[in-house]
């Protein structure tokens, strides 16, 4: 059987081989205190999707609420006969597993690994939980960073990277391959990268130019995105993590959010003449993986509407 793989919105992407279902960092219900919004087809459609195969894992990545949907993890366990495991970082502070216990799950239904622990999910599935690095604005000495997390998916088709919205350097990929070397996960088939700053700069601001700064910003991530796919040396980039659409009264400060559409994120990216790989639109792609090689599949028209 072939690996299919399909990124739905955000960090939300669903995984599926001849072994096992993965979901990870799934969101579709609204989030930031309902400021950014819910996906409008999301719960139909997710929930249509067990009826054909149940899902046997969920990553969540960190507790931000457009990553931890702890409404839709409560809803699917209801929904779903079939119990599945959720799986996080062994976190320093248990905020993240103590809200999913609080919520009702019973601790053995969480498995809670170390920083670069291989987890064995069957077989020929495994999954490494990669730390967070850096800072997502002013670096500070005196705070540890250990709040968000990445992640790295192998089976025997395909070697994935997500990022999540965990912010890396360069520098912090650099060193993240050099410690991956000797696990033998480098030469990513896909990668899952954040493109855009999940943040209130530019839109809630009223005493700057708010047009001439997003574009400034959009360049810098995208410049930023480009790099850190050149670092990782994937086949195929994704733009991913970190996106987002104000919702309800904030709604008409979306023209003035840093979030770019995939044309612009191409037309940015093009400039840079980067031929390593490429970038996939994933609203109008899933993946095919068979030992290593990618293939492109159109979505229909169900998962369009899904994904708007």
């Amino acid at each position: 059987m072939t690996t299919i793989v399909k990124h739905y919105r955000n960090s939300f992407i669903d995984i599926q081989n001849d072994e096992i279902r993965i979901l990870m960092d799934p969101w579709v219900n609204t989030a930031n205190e309902g400021a950014w919004a819910a996906s409008k087809f999301g719960n139909n459609f997710i929930f249509n999707t067990v009826k054909k195969r149940n899902v046997d894992y969920i990553y969540i990545s960190h507790l931000h609420t457009d990553h931890f949907d702890l409404k839709f993890l409560n809803k699917y366990r209801k929904n779903q006969k079939k119990n599945f495991k959720i799986i996080i970082k062994k976190f320093k502070d248990n905020r993240l597993k103590n809200q999913i216990i609080n919520s009702g799950f019973k601790k053995n239904e969480i498995i809670d690994i170390d920083e670069f622990e291989i987890l064995k999910l069957k077989k020929n599935s495994e999954l490494i939980i990669l730390p967070q690095l850096s800072s997502s604005n002013t670096p500070n000495h005196h705070i540890n960073y250990d709040l968000d997390t990445s992640c790295i998916f192998k089976d025997k088709n395909v070697k994935l990277f997500n990022q999540s919205d965990n912010p890396y350097s360069v520098n912090d990929i650099k060193f993240l391959l050099k410690k991956l070397k000797k696990k033998t996960y480098l030469n990513f088939d896909l990668a899952f990268v954040p493109y855009c700053a999940a943040s209130e700069f530019p839109q809630a601001f009223l005493n700057l130019n708010r047009i001439s700064e997003k574009k400034k910003i959009i360049s810098e991530r995208i410049s930023k995105f480009a790099n850190i796919g050149k670092a990782l040396e994937c086949k195929k980039l994704i733009p991913a993590g970190g996106s987002y659409t104000l919702d309800n009264i904030f709604s008409k400060l979306n023209k003035y959010s840093a979030v770019p559409n995939f044309n612009t994120i191409k037309k940015l990216f093009d400039k840079k003449k980067i031929k390593k790989f490429e970038i996939i639109n994933t609203e109008e792609f899933f993946f095919e993986i068979n030992k290593n090689k990618v293939l492109l599949k159109k979505i229909i028209l169900k998962i369009i509407l899904y994904l708007k």
